[in-house]
């Protein structure tokens, strides 16, 4: 009765020895399971392929002019505007990192794919275009469905409420 005991005994001491030779497979350590510190770079537009237009300014002018512009709300606008000479942008507000790299990209490609002399000011100065960073429940305050908004003839958020039922905010009086 002691043999089988005996041979049990050295069985399972023997299977112990052979996985004591093995290498033993550790969990993933916790520096491995970390969300990491930076993501991957923004991806943007390579260079634009600029192709020369195959019809004339008159034609496409023509065309534009034909249109019939309509404000949101359905009215007429009955001219088109444009700014005449240099366009200077300003930002105002507490604007986030990525504003400032897209803006200049985006001024960058006015300027060089369609020739608009465009610059940015600092925002102490007067610009053509003020860009004003606010807060969403600033924003939707005024703008309930807006994640932003164009306004004619402003400089400032403060400007904005102060005009809101203005007469000056009607684009359909810009000439």
């Amino acid at each position: 009765m002691r043999a089988p005991l005996v041979i049990r005994t050295l069985a399972v001491l023997a299977t112990l020895a052979l996985g004591a030779c093995s290498t033993a497979i550790a969990p993933p350590d916790v520096t491995d399971r970390r969300t990491p510190q930076s993501l991957p770079p923004m991806k943007t537009f390579g260079e634009a392929r600029v192709t020369q237009p195959t019809r004339s300014n008159r034609s496409i002018a023509a065309d534009i002019l034909d249109l019939t512009f309509t404000l949101e709300s359905g009215r007429a606008l009955p001219v088109l505007t444009r700014f005449e000479g240099p366009i200077t942008v300003r930002v105002l507000g507490e604007a986030p990192r990525s504003l400032s790299p897209d803006l200049d990209q985006l001024i960058t490609r006015l300027r060089r794919e369609a020739g608009i002399d465009i610059s940015r000011v600092s925002a102490d100065q007067p610009a053509s275009v003020t860009i004003e960073v606010l807060t969403r429940r600033e924003l939707q305050r005024a703008v309930p469905q807006a994640a932003c908004f164009v306004a004619p003839r402003l400089t400032s958020w403060n400007d904005f409420r102060a005009n809101r039922r203005s007469s000056a905010l009607d684009w359909t009086t810009l000439k």
